[in-house]
């Protein structure tokens, strides 16, 4: 049954999707809403928030982590583009393995598997800390967070120090 409904919510996605893109062709003057300086990267966005959609509306969880993803590259893209900070590709990649630990634990809620929620978390955390690292390292940021990120590494270390003293559960 769950593949019927995943290809019910993509089926019936498609075809509002091409009703709209009908509707504004014919009817404009409907959709003057819309905002007039439509940046390419919304269309990427757009994408991984239709995948994101289908899964939470599909119960199919396996499609949060591609929606997580395409959604995070849409992100830094939209960012670069109306920045011109081409140069943070340098550091800025490390939010798309981020993105895949928030697909995890999307998909874990989503399929009720909590093993899996665990490994996702650590996933992003891991990668948001390290990313906050770079940023900092290659952007100089003035105030408090330049001045000591040393111990954002210190408290990292101490939590995955005391990570990896917890005895762990034998599978099987």
């Amino acid at each position: 049954m769950k593949r019927k409904r995943g290809s019910m919510v993509v089926g019936f996605l498609l075809v509002l999707a091409g009703v709209a893109w009908i509707a504004h062709q014919y009817f404009p003057q409907y959709f003057q809403w819309l905002p007039r300086d439509w940046v390419w990267p919304y269309y990427i966005i757009t994408v991984g928030g239709i995948f994101i959609l289908v899964a939470l509306l599909a119960g199919t969880g396996g499609l949060a982590v591609p929606g997580c993803i395409i959604t995070t590259i849409g992100g830094i893209l939209y960012y670069q583009t109306t920045t011109g900070d081409w140069e943070s590709w340098s550091f800025i990649w490390l939010l798309i393995p981020a993105s895949v630990g928030i697909g995890l634990i999307v998909s874990a809620l989503i399929d009720k598997h909590w093993n899996v929620l665990r490994v996702g978390f650590w996933l992003a955390v891991a990668n948001l800390i390290v990313f906050s690292i770079f940023w900092l390292a290659f952007r100089g940021s003035q105030g408090i967070l330049a001045k000591y990120w040393p111990v954002l590494l210190i408290l990292a270390g101490i939590i995955f120090l005391i990570e990896s003293w917890k005895p762990r559960r034998q599978i099987g």
